[in-house]
């Protein structure tokens, strides 16, 4: 056979994976024609599809893997055109197995972009170990948009993004601002974060950091600090012809303000000597909501109109002050402009002296009552 003969039998050989015949056709043709390139390059890949046939589809897999994993590396140093021919031996020794190995494909295609985003990867990797954690994840996020199959990237970037996550949040921990719940939930959260980042060599520094800042205040000091310093003020604006009704309004919430949930003021609480005035002031500046408990004799009194209702609602349009009415005895409060607009309790505005304290009416409705302003509180 003449050298074109000899080259077309091998072809024919190699696609229909005869590779001994091939190789041996492609030495043939070699020694006419040492120089013929076709032979040259074909002969290689005839010897190594040799090497795989009648290996096992897993095996195949795990060695397309090796040869991708060796094509990163060659795109790392910059040599793209040796990492060309790993990534198409790779796709080839995938489809032997029957896979279509489609992260390969696509560094193959993106072959410019992947050696781009090697750069933004060694930057990163430089910022990580100077700690440059914010910088880093910005450059790992550009190196992951221009190939998102670099497996060193798909790691470091979600747990570096987990863990800046997890600063913010123990920032938020440690402030104690927030509900209990709230902090709970928080707490919780970084836990989880760094149960999940913990076996990240390169982020370690980042990860102790995150640990360390938690320690100090344990969720459970934070939340009693919370308890104790943000547990929401009460002030309740009530008349003293109603004082009856004022008690059997602090009995119901009496276990609420025992467990430190609110913590209610009433002119009760105005020690002898002390300034009456600039007591009431104080309590109604420094309250997070306000009860007015409602009767004809609440919106009769000067005092509560003059000097309560005006700052308890200044401080509801400036600062969104939480008021509650509670209707006590039936009277004409939704005349009244600066309290008819609110929503009252009980529902639907019915006064609490209508329901009978025989039969058990009348503490339902305060418990009604106690809950809602415990629901309230907890939110504030």
């Amino acid at each position: 056979m003449d050298i074109k003969e000899l080259i077309a039998s091998a072809d024919n050989a190699y696609y229909a994976t005869e590779y001994d015949k091939a190789i041996e056709l492609y030495k043939q043709a070699l020694d006419l024609d040492p120089d013929n390139n076709h032979a040259q390059e074909q002969m290689p890949k005839a010897e190594f599809y040799r090497s795989f046939k009648g290996v096992k589809p897993e095996d195949l897999m795990a060695e397309a893997l090796q040869l991708f994993k060796r094509s990163r590396s060659f795109i790392d140093i910059g040599d793209l055109e040796e990492a060309k021919s790993l990534l198409q031996k790779a796709i080839s020794v995938a489809e032997k197995a029957g896979v279509d190995f489609t992260n390969a494909k696509a560094v193959l295609e993106n072959l410019h972009n992947a050696s781009k985003a090697t750069e933004f990867k060694k930057r990163a990797l430089d910022e990580l170990d100077k700690q440059l954690w914010v910088r880093a994840e910005a450059n790992l996020s550009l190196a992951n948009d221009l190939d998102p199959t670099d497996h060193i990237v798909q790691v470091l970037l979600p747990h570096l993004r987990s863990l800046l996550k997890a600063q913010n949040l123990v920032e938020q921990l440690n402030s104690g601002f927030g509900s209990v719940r709230n902090l709970l939930k928080i707490d919780k959260e970084i836990q989880s974060i760094l149960e999940s980042t913990n076996e990240t060599p390169i982020l370690r520094n980042l990860w102790l950091q995150v640990l360390g800042a938690r320690r100090p205040k344990s969720i459970q000091l934070v939340a009693a600090e919370k308890m104790k310093s943000h547990t929401p003020k009460i002030f309740i604006s009530y008349s003293h012809k109603d004082e009856s009704y004022k008690d059997e309004f602090v009995t119901m919430f009496a276990g609420l303000q025992r467990r430190g949930v609110i913590n209610a003021w009433q002119d009760r609480f105005i020690e002898a000597g002390e300034e009456w005035f600039d007591a009431i002031r104080n309590a109604m500046d420094e309250c997070n909501m306000a009860v007015l408990l409602i009767s004809p004799d609440f919106i009769a009194s000067s005092f509560i109109q003059q000097e309560e209702l005006k700052r308890l609602f200044e401080r509801r349009v400036k600062e969104g002050l939480r008021v509650l009415p509670i209707i006590i005895r039936p009277c004409l409060w939704q005349e009244e402009p600066v309290i008819k607009h609110l929503q009252a309790l009980p529902k639907d505005g019915k006064p609490v002296i209508s329901f009978s304290q025989t039969n058990g009416e009348r503490d339902q409705v305060w418990a009604d009552i106690g809950k809602k302003i415990k629901e309230i509180a907890e939110n504030l």
